[in-house]
């Protein structure tokens, strides 16, 4: 299981719920962030990390500025219409646009979904690692070994199968640092793993034996567990 970070335009929205479907079957979750129009949509991505956009064909709206942000991030573009693949061809060799009609079909969707497993499977991996300043030295942190980071002072405490370490970043530079699709902020305090969630409670989750609280200001971020809990 890992989640994506999704930003749709509101007029894709019903496009948006059926990829949503599709993708839960495979195991993925989204998180989602709607904007009204195509240039709102557009203009999010100066200030939010994101996976995966869903939006209408508007080439006139794309910059060069966000097209080279799409392209650095390998940020996923999915395009309802059929003139996306004339449309960007930079973006579709890159292997990161992908289009669907706006009436799409089961067998659509789940060959987009396959693609999106695919492509990021491969940008990001649970196995893969990162350096984090630890004292005078950079230490090296596989993702799948981190439990949860803790706020501690202007510095942070990252938690995992080989104890606690005091890394010298604030909290908003672990939550820049970190993929989204693998790590959460829930509190101010506290980033968790997904991966390492044992238990969801309304207000607080439980990572290993750790029990976390979940601020009020960041409860959006795991919403999706909140929304399956509503249904169950």
């Amino acid at each position: 299981m890992y989640c994506l970070s999704v930003l749709v335009c509101q007029e894709n929205l019903n496009s948006y719920l059926k990829l949503e479907k599709t993708l839960l079957q495979s195991g993925i979750y989204t998180q989602v962030q709607y904007t009204t129009t195509v240039a709102a949509c557009l203009a999010n991505l100066r200030s939010s990390p994101f996976d995966l956009l869903l939006l209408d064909s508007c080439p006139n709206l794309l910059t060069s500025e966000e097209f080279n942000q799409i392209k650095s991030q390998n940020i996923l573009m999915v395009l309802v219409g059929q003139e996306g693949q004339k449309i960007i061809p930079s973006l579709d060799s890159l292997g990161i646009l992908y289009t669907i009609t706006p009436n799409a079909l089961p067998k659509e969707l789940a060959l987009l979904t396959q693609r999106i497993i695919r492509t990021h499977t491969n940008r990001v991996n649970i196995h893969q690692a990162i350096y984090l300043k630890t004292g005078r030295s950079l230490t090296r942190f596989v993702y799948n070994d981190i439990d949860y980071i803790q706020a501690d002072g202007p510095a942070c405490i990252l938690y995992s199968k080989d104890g606690m370490f005091s890394i010298q970043h604030t909290m908003t530079e672990v939550q820049n640092i970190l993929p989204i699709s693998l790590f959460r902020r829930i509190h101010k305090s506290f980033i968790i793993s997904l991966f390492k969630i044992e238990v969801i409670q309304y207000g607080q989750v439980q990572v290993g034996k750790k029990t976390i609280p979940v601020g009020n200001a960041y409860k959006k971020n795991i919403q999706h567990f909140y929304d399956i809990l509503q249904k169950s």
